[in-house]
């Protein structure tokens, strides 16, 4: 009931590009405003994924709910100063 659909029904009137199937070691790189998905899992032991998140250093945490952000005692309108989320230095 939490699936982006449901949150935002209007998406179902856009356009699906053309669907493709993926070999095990295979990977997808998307921008995070990329709404996808994948049919469910039926083999026995779970699909694992990977997500990394690039965000300005001067980005402040807004307290909004996220499973990736919360019980990590972040201060609201404070930058994400947590060993989770390290500064990359510019190149």
């Amino acid at each position: 009931g939490d699936d982006a659909l449901t949150q935002h029904p209007w998406l179902a009137d856009l356009d699906l590009s053309e669907p493709f199937d993926l070999a095990a070691g295979d990977a997808t790189v998307h921008s995070a405003l990329v709404i996808h998905g994948a049919p469910e899992n039926r083999r026995d032991r779970p699909r694992l994924s990977f997500t990394a998140t690039y965000f300005d250093a001067d980005t402040l945490y807004t307290g909004a709910p996220y499973g990736q952000t919360d019980d990590l005692g972040l201060t609201v309108n404070k930058p994400f100063d947590h060993e989770l989320f390290p500064v990359v230095p510019k190149q």
